[in-house]
């Protein structure tokens, strides 16, 4: 189980979050039903991520909110020891936008998901934009940028979600 610290601040204490099963083969790049052309980062395409993935069971998640500035590795490191315990696959987060769109944020203040490929680990950042109608952003950030390189504090100003499974 996570604990909270004082990077993050659980938020969806009171509501039991549910991920149905899935069979994996769904990714983020095929998904255009929710990511409308040019609102998904090409990096997606360009770092190799369009790829599936194992099945998965049904899945409890939990949602937290900055409660201070923090880099990646600081934002799921204070969840756990076992950065691969903290990844979706991309299917469980094309079905967390499906069942639980509500969560997004609007405007900017994007929700990080933590996924794997192969030995990569990124962060899908998921916001709504509205451009004549509610669209969904997909911006994606390489985890070890964030170890080796570049290290962005994430401002908490923005109030940003972080959702890992239970």
């Amino acid at each position: 189980m996570h604990t909270e610290g004082t990077i993050l601040k659980l938020i969806s204490g009171g509501e039991r979050l549910i991920l149905d099963a899935c069979d994996g083969k769904r990714t983020i790049v095929t998904a255009k039903k929710f990511f409308a052309t040019g609102l998904l980062d090409p990096n997606f395409r360009k770092w190799g991520t369009n790829k599936t993935s194992k099945p998965t069971p049904e899945t409890d998640v939990l949602v937290y909110e900055m409660e201070r500035n923090a880099t990646f590795a600081q934002i799921f490191s204070s969840l756990g020891d076992d950065i691969n315990q903290l990844c979706f696959t991309q299917h469980q987060i094309i079905n967390f936008i499906e069942k639980h769109s509500s969560w997004l944020r609007i405007k900017g203040d994007g929700i990080f998901f933590l996924f794997k490929v192969g030995d990569d680990f990124f962060i899908a950042d998921v916001y709504l934009g509205g451009r004549g109608g509610l669209y969904l952003y997909g911006y994606l950030h390489h985890f070890e940028d964030d170890m080796v390189r570049i290290a962005y504090v994430w401002d908490v100003i923005d109030r940003r979600r972080v959702v890992v499974p239970l």
